[in-house]
C-alpha cells in the first residue's frame, strides 16, 4: 500500500509505481523496504519512515537501478515517475547498457555510468531488470484490458420515485432483503424505540406487519440502530438502543419467517449501537459505534451461526460509528460515520480471508448517518449529515475496481439517519430525520436498464 493510500488520500496510477518500487527493493536486496508484525502495523513506516539506500543491503546494485528504486518509493507521489511507460523506458534502457538511463527521471540528477565490461555482475543484473521489465509490460497490459478502452467499469443511473410511506415516521431503523422482500426492523420516533417488524412486497405496494420483537431480560424489546443481516432465510440484528438506561444492548435477535417468530441467541461481546454490519460467508460481521458510555468506539466482532458463538476480530483502523456499510465481493466496505472527531469520508475494507483491514478512497464529502446500500457491485452512500442542519442530499457510489466515488441523482428528500436496502434493480431509502422531523417517506432508486 502506497503513503498517500494509507493516509486516506487520493490515489492515481502512481500508488503503483510505489508498489513497483517494493517489488524491485526486494529483488535487489533480499529485504522488504518496510517491516512489520502485521499488514496494519505496517501502515506507520510506510507513512513515516524511509528504507535503507538499497546498495547498503547489496553493495552490487547499479547506482542508477538503485536511485530508481528509492525514487520509486517516495513518499509524494509527484516525486515518482510520472508513468509506468517512463520506468519501463528507463529499466530497458538500463538492461541494455544506456550510460545515463535515469536521465528521464523528473528531479533527478542524471548519474553516469561507464560500462565497457559488463561482467558476471551486471550480466545478473540485465537479467533482472530483463524480468522486472516484463513485469511492467504485463501489468501495464492487463491494466489496460482492465481499466482502458477493452473494459469500462459500469456506472449507475437511473431515477427516483416514491414507494408508500411506512406506517409511522421514524428514524435508525433496520432495513434487509430477504427472498425479494424488504423488512424493516424497530427505529425510533420522539416519544420511544419501536418493536416492530414489517414486510413490504414490491408487487403489491403493501406494509405488513409481522412478530414483534421479543421481551428480553433487559426489559425493553424496542431497538434502533443495530446491526442486521441475512443468514439461511433468517433476519439476525445485534446491539441496538433501547429506552431504558440510555444504553446500547448486547442482545441478538434471530428471525425465522417461516414460523413468525423471533429467538435469542448469544450475546455480542460488547454494548453495541451505532454501528455497521454485512454478511459474508455465512458468518455476521458487526463493527460497533459506541457502547453508550465510552465514547466512539470501532470493535469488531463475527458471528458464527454454526457455531453459534461469536469471536472479536482484528478492530477497524479507525471508527465509523453511525456509518454505511456493505459487501461486495466477500469484502465488507465501511465509509463515513463519525470517527470521534466529527463526520468523516473514509472508507475502510475488511477482507475476512485475510483478517487484514485496507484503506481505500475516500467519498468527496464527509458525512454521518447516512443510509447505505450495495447494487450493481457498488457501494451507494445516500444522504447523512455533516454535524449540523440541514441534511444531505447528496448520493455517491464507490465502485472498487475503479477504487473512485461517483456522484449520483440527489435524494428527493434531504435525510439522515434513514436505512436503506437493495431488492432487485432498487434501492429503497426509508424513513430517517430532516430538521428535526422523523420521516415517513421511502425514496425508492431505480437503476436503468443500460447499468445492470
Amino acid at each position: 500500500m502506497s503513503p498517500e493510500q494509507a493516509r486516506g488520500e487520493h490515489i492515481d496510477l502512481r500508488a503503483d509505481l510505489f508498489s513497483l518500487g517494493c517489488l524491485l527493493y526486494e529483488l535487489g536486496t533480499g529485504f522488504t523496504p518496510f517491516q512489520a508484525i502485521n499488514s496494519t502495523a505496517l501502515l506507520l513506516p510506510t507513512v513515516v519512515e524511509w528504507p535503507k539506500p538499497p546498495n547498503e543491503l547489496n553493495p552490487d546494485l547499479p547506482k542508477p537501478l538503485c536511485q530508481l528504486i528509492v525514487h520509486l518509493l517516495s513518499k509524494e507521489p509527484e516525486h515518482r515517475p510520472d508513468s509506468a511507460q517512463q520506468v519501463a523506458v528507463i529499466l530497458c534502457a538500463l538492461a541494455q547498457g544506456i550510460e545515463s538511463p535515469t536521465a528521464a527521471l523528473p528531479g533527478l540528477r542524471p548519474v553516469i555510468v561507464p560500462i565497457t565490461d559488463p561482467g558476471k555482475k551486471w550480466r545478473f543484473w540485465r537479467k533482472t531488470l530483463t524480468a522486472a521489465f516484463l513485469v511492467i509490460l504485463v501489468g501495464g497490459v492487463s491494466w489496460w484490458f482492465i481499466h482502458g478502452s477493452f473494459f469500462t467499469a459500469p456506472g449507475l443511473s437511473g431515477s427516483w420515485s416514491q414507494a408508500p410511506p411506512l406506517a409511522q415516521p421514524r428514524t435508525h431503523s433496520m432495513a434487509v432483503e430477504m427472498d425479494g422482500k424488504l423488512y424493516l426492523v424497530g427505529g425510533v420516533t420522539p416519544e420511544k424505540h419501536l418493536d416492530t417488524l414489517e414486510v413490504l412486497q414490491p408487487e403489491t405496494g403493501i406494509w405488513k406487519a409481522l412478530a414483534p420483537l421479543p421481551q428480553t431480560d433487559e426489559g425493553d424489546n424496542g431497538r434502533s440502530a443495530a446491526s442486521a443481516g441475512v443468514i439461511d432465510g433468517k433476519i439476525y440484528l445485534a446491539g441496538g438502543w433501547r429506552h431504558s438506561e440510555g444504553l446500547p444492548t448486547i442482545t441478538l435477535l434471530i428471525y425465522d419467517p417461516s414460523l413468525n417468530s423471533w429467538d435469542v441467541g448469544p450475546p455480542i461481546l460488547t454494548l453495541s449501537g451505532d454501528s455497521v454490519a454485512g454478511v459474508i460467508g455465512r458468518k455476521f460481521y458487526v463493527l460497533s459505534g459506541t457502547n453508550g458510555y465510552d465514547g466512539i468506539r470501532h470493535l469488531f466482532h463475527v458471528y458464527d451461526p454454526e457455531k453459534n458463538a461469536w469471536r472479536e476480530l482484528q478492530p477497524a483502523p479507525r471508527p465509523h460509528s453511525k456509518g454505511a456499510g456493505g459487501v461486495i465481493g466477500e469484502k465488507l466496505y465501511v465509509a463515513g460515520g463519525d470517527n470521534g472527531q466529527g463526520p468523516t469520508a473514509g472508507l475502510d475494507v475488511y477482507d475476512p480471508a485475510a483478517e487484514v483491514w485496507t484503506l481505500r478512497s475516500p467519498m468527496s464529502t464527509p458525512r454521518t448517518a447516512p443510509a447505505a446500500a450495495v447494487i450493481n457491485g457498488q457501494l451507494v452512500v445516500l444522504g447523512g449529515t455533516q454535524g449540523q442542519p440541514p441534511s444531505l442530499v447528496s448520493v455517491e457510489a464507490y465502485d472498487p475496481r475503479t477504487d473512485r466515488w461517483i456522484q449520483l441523482p440527489d435524494l428527493p428528500d434531504a435525510r439522515h439517519g434513514a436505512t436503506a436496502a437493495t431488492v432487485g434493480s432498487k434501492v429503497y431509502v426509508l424513513g430517517g430525520d430532516r430538521l428535526g422531523s422523523n420521516l415517513d417517506s421511502v425514496d425508492v432508486f431505480t437503476l436503468s436498464k443500460k447499468s445492470h
